[in-house]
């Protein structure tokens, strides 16, 4: 609900200006996306990032990462009432869904690198602009779907994700149209899978 959700972002300490959530994302791929907040914010910018490593693990890579370039950023897990840092590096567990609510685009990590990706629907049915890499055929079909929909960016380098932070900055209601149609592919999925599990009783319901 957006009770939930306000809840959530007052809990998140994390302010109502343009925000992406790098999701699962793994070491190698934030560089454009940190390099492209970075110049933002050297302009007098307002952007957020959100950064979730897909390992905890990694957490040590992307605090250097972040303190190399010199951005201000803190942990999640810190205790604040102070909403200064533009970086907020996820250490906490489970919450990925629900820090994509929060988000005006969504980049799912495992694309930049050759992995095969995740699936971006999980950003769509927050209502989320999404963007991936080159490296998403775990989920070709999907990514093709809301591709036509206008609903999802495909990213290759370092200028196409300046050209999209600029887009996301600039073109705020562009973005969330990009989110509403994302919302509405995941709830024709859910529709379908509903269908087809009504299919599957009333098979075995027959056999009875």
């Amino acid at each position: 609900s957006d009770e939930q959700l306000e809840a959530f972002r007052a809990e998140f300490w994390i302010n109502r200006c343009p925000t992406i959530v790098l999701g699962s994302v793994r070491p190698g791929e934030e560089e454009g996306w940190l390099r492209a907040v970075q110049r933002r914010l050297a302009d007098g910018v307002d952007v957020q990032l959100v950064v979730v490593p897909r390992h905890k693990e990694k957490l040590q890579y992307f605090q250097e990462r972040l303190s190399a370039l010199g951005l201000p950023w803190r942990l999640r897990s810190t205790v604040t009432t102070d909403k200064t840092e533009p970086v907020v590096l996820v250490d906490t567990f489970g919450e990925l869904e629900r820090i994509y609510a929060l988000a005006d685009l969504a980049f799912i990590g495992a694309t930049l690198v050759p992995i095969g990706g995740h699936n971006p629907l999980e950003a769509s049915a927050r209502g989320v602009a999404v963007a991936v890499g080159p490296h998403h055929q775990n989920y070709r079909d999907i990514v093709a779907e809301l591709l036509d929909a206008g609903a999802l960016i495909l990213v290759s380098s370092d200028s196409d994700i300046d050209r999209l932070v600029d887009r996301v900055v600039v073109e705020g209601d562009s973005i969330r149209e990009c989110g509403k149609a994302g919302k509405q592919i995941w709830m024709n999925h859910q529709g379908a899978t509903r269908r087809i599990l009504q299919e599957i009783a009333g098979v075995v319901n027959g056999w009875r």
